[in-house]
């Protein structure tokens, strides 16, 4: 799995670096957790450090400072992870708070990253939980520095999962009564798993979490009385299960972002303390993994959009006048602006197949003179955006088989063949997605915009230099990769 980086501000796109390739399962963490951090304060300030899953037991560090075009050297933190992902939290400071599982025994760790002078020095492992099995935790930090765990509980007795929460007063040295006790439950029971977020409102915790898969609610704990409040329904709605996010803003709104698989579609809330505003759609279609942060105490929601053949995208979405307006998040990754074929034989060369290529249809991008996508030598497939892009998703009804391709981009003077980054592609697997190069970051300066077929753009041309005994016939091509999950920056509340 590969890591990549997108620095955002509202509403520039702007750069994209690959970080590192992983062997962990979920190497950024599910939605509801924590792994990106901005330093607030300091001479650090500005500085993001990632926390992820090198491999399946491994936890690593990495940072830069603006403009984060170069990273640290990987620091290895934890080397008995289980392969289930972790969270952090952390404080003005700079100081991190990490929660994970530990592998074999599933019991629950906590360890502090103390900073200095510009380097993080790990503390002594603290066991939070040694009994039952513990999953997916989520932890935050008090003003005061008490710190708050919650975890899904699977009790073997039972065969059921619960949502259970403790706290530590003193820094992380204790929790609760002790490692045998369980914590104060906060959910029902359920045979699936549920997922937590944490969330400080003023004095106030707020516990969001999913339930059957289905059912999202919150709890409050009342920071003055010391007590948990009865659970309030968010959103009942088929598979939420993960992909659901929350943020506090500035003036204390509590913002809830949700993706059901079941209705296809991105939803959103809010909560002012007291009162719960309506359900508000914000994308129409399928999404996963939202993320959601307030500038200027408004929304913006980052999620990966669902495009079909398990491909996504990462977009946003911000707050326009009550309502959300949906965008790519990126240039350069996404659907193509145009997508050509040319069959150099025919009376008609080219042929426009930019809706085609954007939607999961089968079997429908082809040149009507030779009804395939590329056959003959001198053939074409060129696909082009308005901005570099550095990777391309190509999804085949019909499997090529026999036929060299060359890949060319225009330099300003003439087409310059290149070998991509992932290796020679020929169009003989049904689904393939081509980096063309590492990120971007790494396109080439002499990559230019040029004219074809009367459009000006970045163009690449896939063209044929022996042809195909069978010709592939195309059903998608996208300039996107896989995105799975997505993490955003966060500073200490």
């Amino acid at each position: 799995m590969v890591l990549r980086l997108y620095p955002v501000y509202p509403f520039i796109k702007t750069m994209h670096k690959l970080l590192n390739t992983s062997t962990a399962n979920i190497p950024t963490g599910v939605s509801p957790q924590r792994k990106l951090f901005r330093l607030k304060y300091g001479i650090y300030a500005g500085r993001l450090v990632c926390l992820y899953g090198e491999s399946p037991g491994g936890i690593t560090l990495a940072w830069s400072d603006p403009p984060y075009r170069s990273w640290s050297s990987n620091v290895d933190l934890i080397e008995d992870s289980a392969d289930y992902p972790f969270s952090a939290c952390i404080d003005g400071n700079g100081n991190l708070y990490i929660v994970y599982v530990q592998q074999t025994s599933l019991d629950l760790i906590f360890i502090k990253l103390v900073f200095n002078a510009g380097a993080w020095s790990i503390g002594e492992p603290v066991t939070i939980l040694n009994v039952g099995s513990v999953y997916y935790p989520s932890i935050t930090r008090s003003a005061d520095g008490k710190l708050w765990c919650a975890y899904a509980y699977y009790d073997s007795g039972s065969d059921e999962y619960y949502v259970r929460v403790k706290s530590s007063a003193d820094g992380g040295l204790t929790w609760g009564s002790g490692p045998s006790d369980t914590g104060t439950q906060l959910s029902g029971s359920s045979l699936d798993m549920p997922y937590v977020n944490l969330s400080f409102m003023g004095n106030n915790l707020y516990a969001v979490y999913s339930q059957g898969r289905s059912d999202l609610y919150y709890r409050k704990y009342d920071g003055l009385e010391e007590q948990w409040e009865s659970a309030v329904l968010v959103l009942s709605s088929n598979y939420i299960d993960s992909d659901f996010d929350c943020a506090v803003s500035d003036d204390l709104r509590l913002g809830i972002t949700m993706s059901s698989s079941g209705s296809a579609k991105l939803y959103f809330r809010e909560l002012d303390g007291v009162t719960m505003s309506g359900l508000q759609e914000v994308a129409l279609y399928k999404t996963r993994a939202p993320q959601i942060v307030y500038n200027e105490n408004k929304p913006l929601i980052f999620y990966a959009r669902d495009v079909g053949n398990s491909i996504y995208f990462p977009c946003y979405a911000y707050k326009d006048n009550g309502n959300f307006i949906t965008n790519e998040l990126i240039a350069g990754v996404g659907f193509f602006d145009k997508v050509f074929v040319y069959d150099d034989s025919a009376q008609t060369k080219f042929e426009d197949k930019t809706q085609e290529a954007s939607n999961t249809q089968e079997a429908d991008i082809y040149h009507s003179s030779s009804n395939t996508l590329i056959e003959m030598t001198g053939d074409c497939l060129y696909i082009g955006m308005e901005e570099k892009y550095f990777c391309v998703a190509i999804i085949l009804s019909t499997i090529g088989s026999g036929g060299i391709v060359v890949w060319e981009y225009y330099d300003g003077d003439s087409w310059v063949s290149f070998s991509p980054q992932s290796g020679d592609y020929n169009f003989d697997l049904n689904s393939k997605i081509v980096f063309l190069w590492n990120d971007l970051e790494s396109v080439p300066e002499s990559w230019q915009s040029n004219t074809v077929n009367s459009e000006y753009m970045f163009w690449i041309r896939i063209r044929v230099v022996s042809p195909f005994v069978t010709a592939p016939v195309g059903s998608q091509i996208i300039a996107s990769p896989k995105t799975n999950h997505l993490a955003l920056s966060r500073e200490a509340q």
